[in-house]
């Protein structure tokens, strides 16, 4: 068997290349193969297992023989007829014995008859496997060639397509070359026009420049007087300040001594609590301003990084317009040497379309070729899959042989049927899964590469089967073990209820030893109580004593009570007059400070105004330069244009004196309105720079304002830090009055409560033990009509023992005389026993 199983392991390794219906196949024979060795080992194990039961009942018979031998020989037989018809049991049951081993002996033969005719059977279908396996694989090894073949024509057909693809894009990129040198000629043309018009726009730009200029002027003047009247409107404020502080420092120190300490604590501890909230707010709020302020100061940065930078590139459009002068002059020749690779494209263009055709021509053979060499295959493929057809049924056909072959072993055991059952119900999924092949083979005649995917579709359904019945085999064993778990857990069950019922009888015996010691221990228990009702009686009488006494406490300990509400009512009048005055204060003092914030606010919108026209200004000033350096280049490219037909006009000799003087005219004009437009630029830039000036100013003033107002608020921090500790001091003393007040009604309540605990305590003592000494007596008298019944019980019991120990020994006395008569009787049946072995 293991020979068996490497060489099906060295088939899988040779399969492997093969087609999937073929592998198909060849996993459906090597299931099979599975099968029967299983087959096989539960024959062997059958086998084994009745060879064990024949030497048990050889066994049995050579031991019954032996105990046979024994008897005669320890017992003389007097006749012949006595020994036949002790031994004819033993005889009958050796000779059944006989037969039924050599019934199972014939089965064993016939089922391993049929099992070697199975093995041939399922032989001779592999070779015919095989031999259609290797049809296939020749076929397939064709199919390849011929896949080759049109891979190789195929990869022709792509080069001429890449090669056509290339030489077109070569024309369009040259038309494209062609079409934008013209473009680039005409818009050439266009910008010497448009010189004029740029001159006139630089003009009017330079009169909006010196507008916003004024207007700059006139919005910083406007921003040093607003700076002013803050400057003015702070130092009122802060004067007000120090006043508003010194009044509520007053009121503060007339309201802490007419004040009670509670109310005190908590006023000045909410006054605390708004005075953070402030302070927090305030201090986001300058946080935020300090914030705009820094952003505001990298943004002018940033604009002078960027005029900088503006005054770089003017000078690097400058030596560009430089550099495209001359790329225009190397740009005329490579047009003209561009036309002449133009007219040669074209020619070989001309060359190329005729190539063309004749790949064309070819391409045409080549597909009728392959298209040949396509029908071929499917035909091939047709008669190939006729031939796995043919050996399929043949396949299956010699299942159905198995298949009766393994309904006659099924009649032979039930163990081998069930195993029968099983190889019936995988042979049907495998005439299933053949069907469906069947049916996808009619498919792959049509389309071959629909059959290759159908293939694995089903190969893929045949593994699922396979995973299927695994999962059906693990449920079985899953459900077996579930069996034996509940089986283990009935046994469990059932030691538990013996367990149970063993503590059940030992609890019988427990209640009733503990029923005895709670008689004894209830009758010492009426002692003690007896003797406690006598101490609580004197008890009674001292607490009696002791109520009176707290009562009277309590009585001196509500007129203080009293005394102390009273006090504590003229301060919640004084403290709600300091509350009133404090909240006008705080009302005076927020409405002050919203309006210093709106000040600041509106100061700084006028702030950012004025640094968006800075912005503006900036701007403007850049598009003046922008259009001052196009109207430079401009007029450069008039000046290159002139000397260029300067230089043409040379040749003509008659017109060169007029053309000459025309053409000076126009430079020296051209010339003035250079200079002029280099002044302008100029006076420009001496405007940019008193403007920076001004904003240089206007933001130093900004930042005075901004030192007065860190001093207003290290000033504003010092008041807070001063009132902060003076209201922590005033805290301290409050809280130390409140600790020795709170302290002294802690210890009148714990007095006056402990005491009303006391007398209640002692009231329900006294009602518990009234009760106590009620059910005890009751429970006295009880235990003396019970006492009573026992002692009767007692003198009856005590009756009833005497007369069962009377009857105790006249029982034993019958007993002793029955003893006598059996061993007399005994005696006698020994006698007769022996004279009857004897006889």
């Amino acid at each position: 068997m293991q020979v068996d199983m490497d060489i099906d392991e060295s088939r899988d390794a040779e399969m492997e290349p093969l087609s999937p219906d073929v592998a198909l196949a060849h996993r459906l024979t090597n299931r099979l193969r599975k099968e029967r060795d299983d087959a096989l080992r539960h024959y062997d194990f059958l086998k084994m297992e009745m060879k064990f039961k024949v030497e048990s009942l050889e066994k049995e018979l050579r031991d019954t023989e032996a105990y046979a031998k024994s008897l005669e020989n320890r017992t003389p037989i007097p006749s012949n007829e006595y020994s036949s018809t002790s031994l004819y049991p033993f005889r009958q049951a050796a000779l059944v014995s006989s037969l039924v081993l050599h019934h199972i002996q014939g089965e064993m033969q016939w089922q391993q008859d049929e099992l070697m005719s199975t093995g041939e059977s399922l032989l001779t279908t592999e070779w015919k496997l095989r031999q259609a396996e290797g049809r296939l694989q020749s076929k397939d090894g064709a199919l390849e060639t011929l896949q080759k073949d049109n891979a190789s024509l195929q990869e022709q057909l792509d080069a001429t397509e890449e090669e056509l693809s290339a030489s077109r894009n070569q024309v369009r990129d040259l038309t494209s070359r062609i079409a934008s040198l013209e473009q680039m000629t005409e818009r050439e043309k266009r910008s010497h026009e448009d010189i004029g018009s740029s001159l006139a726009t630089v003009e009017a730009e330079l009169e909006d420049v010196s507008r916003n200029l004024a207007n700059a002027e006139s919005s910083r003047d406007s921003l040093a007087l607003q700076v002013t009247h803050l400057e003015q409107d702070l130092e009122k404020t802060q004067a007000e300040l120090h006043h508003a502080e010194a009044r509520y420092s007053e009121l503060q120190a007339q309201q802490l001594s007419t004040m009670s300490s509670s109310g005190v604590t908590r006023s000045l501890r909410d006054q605390i609590l708004e005075l953070e909230q402030r302070i927090l707010r305030r201090t986001e709020q300058i946080g935020l301003h300090q914030h705009d302020i820094k952003r505001l100061e990298a943004n002018l940065r940033l604009q002078e990084d960027r005029v900088t930078e503006m005054t770089a590139e003017l000078e690097v459009a400058d030596r560009e317009r430089e550099a495209m002068i001359e790329d225009c002059e190397s740009t005329r020749e490579q047009r003209n040497e561009t036309l002449k690779k133009c007219e040669e494209l074209e020619e070989s263009l001309e060359a190329m379309e005729g190539r063309v055709g004749q790949l064309e021509g070819q391409r045409d053979l080549e597909v009728q070729s392959l298209v040949e060499v396509i029908m071929k295959g499917a035909s091939m493929r047709r008669t190939a899959s006729k031939a796995m057809l043919s050996s399929l049924s043949r396949h299956a056909q010699a299942e159905s042989q198995a298949q009766s072959h393994l309904h006659a072993v099924d009649s032979s055991s039930s163990e081998t049927h069930s195993e029968i059952k099983r190889l019936q119900e995988i042979v049907e999924e495998k005439n299933c899964a053949l069907q469906a092949l069947e049916s996808e083979r009619d498919k792959a005649v049509a389309n071959a590469r629909t059959a290759s995917e159908s293939l694995q579709t089903a190969h893929v359904n045949s593994r699922a089967t396979t995973t299927r019945f695994d999962d059906l085999r693990d449920e079985n064993s899953s459900l077996q073990k579930e069996i034996a778990h509940l089986r283990t857990d009935l046994q469990s069950k059932e030691n538990e209820l013996f367990s149970l019922q063993q503590e059940y009888e030992s609890w019988k015996l427990r209640d009733a030893e503990r029923k005895a010691d709670d008689r004894s221990r209830f009758e010492v228990r009426i002692e003690k109580l007896e003797e406690e009702c006598k101490t609580l009686h004197e008890t009674y009488g001292d607490l009696e004593r002791r109520h009176a006494e707290t009562s009277e406490e309590l009585k001196r300990a509500n007129e203080q009570v009293d005394e102390y509400v009273l006090s504590t009512s003229k301060r919640d009048t004084l403290e709600r007059e300091l509350r009133n005055d404090s909240e006008t204060l705080r009302q005076r003092y927020e409405q002050e400070t919203k309006q210093l914030q709106d000040e600041l606010a509106i100061a700084r919108a006028d702030l950012e105004d004025a640094k968006q026209q800075h912005v503006d200004l900036e701007n403007s000033h850049q598009e003046t330069l922008e259009e001052i350096s196009r109207a430079k280049e401009a007029i450069e490219t008039q000046l290159k244009s002139a000397t260029s037909r300067l230089n043409a006009t040379l040749q003509a000799e008659g017109e060169l004196g007029t053309v000459r003087a025309q053409y000076e005219e126009q430079v020296k004009d051209l010339e003035e309105r250079l200079n002029m437009a280099s002044n302008d630029v100029d006076s420009i830039s001496q405007d940019r720079d008193q403007v920076q000036e001004k904003y240089e100013q206007s933001s130093q003033k900004l930042r005075d304002v901004e030192f007065q107002l860190t001093e207003l608020r290290n000033r504003y921090d010092s008041g807070v830090k001063d009132l902060r500790e003076r209201l922590a001091k005033a805290s301290a003393d409050l809280e130390l009055a409140l600790q020795g007040q709170s302290e002294r009604d802690a210890t009148l309540r714990s007095t006056i409560q402990r005491l009303e605990e006391e007398a209640t305590v002692s009231s329900q003592k006294q009602v518990s033990l009234d009760a106590e000494v009620i059910t005890l007596r009751e429970q006295a008298a009880h235990l003396d009509t019970k006492l009573a019944a026992l002692s009767g019980e007692r003198e009856t019991l005590s009756k009833e023992y005497d007369e069962l120990k009377t009857q105790h020994e006249r029982i034993l006395q019958e007993l002793s005389n029955s003893k006598a008569n059996g061993d007399d009787h005994l005696v006698h049946l020994t006698q007769e026993v022996d004279s009857s072995a004897q006889i």
